[in-house]
């Protein structure tokens, strides 16, 4: 399937609404969702509900590992809580990025090597493309 362009993204066609979040998600997922879903076509991916909930997980591990305090690392059991968080912190990393992609919201999925290379060359620098001069554009 080909990837459509922003534009084409941004349009909804009439009567078209988008999809409310699942029921199970709870007001930060929920938000989350529906940032995401009015960045896409009109059709939903059934893999977002779990992205959601991933990267709120994650944000909530974010603030148990905040919490820790440095001391509690001097204890045997104080460091094996700090292990342990990390390695859910990488597990959710890992479960986000790959969701992601394959929902196509992540910037891998949107370039390709010629693409990010052309991207990065082409950001903005604060001209605008009409006061560029042909050897800038």
């Amino acid at each position: 399937m080909a990837r459509q362009s922003a534009a084409a993204l941004a349009v909804v066609g009439p009567g078209v609404r988008r999809p409310e979040p699942a029921a199970g998600l709870t007001a930060v997922e929920a938000d989350l969702w529906r940032k995401i879903v009015a960045t896409k076509p009109g059709d939903t991916h059934p893999l977002l509900s779990a992205y959601c909930r991933a990267v709120s997980a994650s944000e909530v591990i974010a603030q148990q590992i905040e919490r820790f305090e440095p001391e509690w690392l001097e204890s045997p059991e104080g460091l094996l809580r700090y292990d342990k968080l990390m390695q859910m912190q990488a597990r959710q990393a890992t479960l986000i990025a790959h969701l992601g992609t394959k929902m196509r919201i992540t910037q891998q999925s949107k370039y390709g090597a010629r693409g990010a290379e052309s991207a990065a060359r082409h950001a903005f620098d604060g001209t605008k493309p009409w006061q560029r001069t042909a050897k800038e554009a």
